[in-house]
């Protein structure tokens, strides 16, 4: 499950926005790591994990069309296009004091559900089951 250039864009405690590093499943944590720079959340502290293509089977359809028709300015065609070739994943988890927090990280393509399926086999909990990305019905 290794993800190498996984980009970190919020949420872990002294790693700064738009780093980039290695993302992997090491016993029961998960590790974001390169060189010395070093964050891990335990596994049995993960509440939940989403995925871009999480959101993307929930608008689906005619919903999703109005959502991203609302964006101003064509925001939404651009925001379609910017999802076709990465995908977004956030894992919200508890801190050893009970702090809830959410880190958000930015895979290539395909490469977050990978994640997510590891970090469930794992014993992470995940309110919408790992699966396979839907695939769109071409239109004749």
């Amino acid at each position: 499950m290794p993800q190498p250039n996984v980009e970190h864009v919020i949420g872990l405690e002294g790693i700064k926005p738009g780093y980039k590093a290695a993302l992997t499943v090491q016993g029961n944590e998960l590790v974001f790591a390169w060189d010395r720079t070093k964050a891990t959340i335990p596994i049995a502290s993960i509440l939940d994990i989403f995925t871009s293509d999480d959101t993307q089977q929930i608008f689906r359809g005619s919903v999703g069309s109005a959502m991203k028709a609302g964006v101003p300015y064509g925001g939404g065609r651009v925001m379609s296009l910017f999802t076709q070739a990465t995908q977004v994943m956030t894992v919200e988890y508890r801190d050893s004091n009970g702090g809830f927090h959410g880190a958000v990280f930015i895979f290539t393509k395909g490469k977050a559900t990978e994640a997510k399926k590891a970090l469930v086999a794992a014993g992470a909990h995940a309110s919408i089951p790992p699966e396979e990305p839907a695939k769109e019905e071409k239109k004749p």
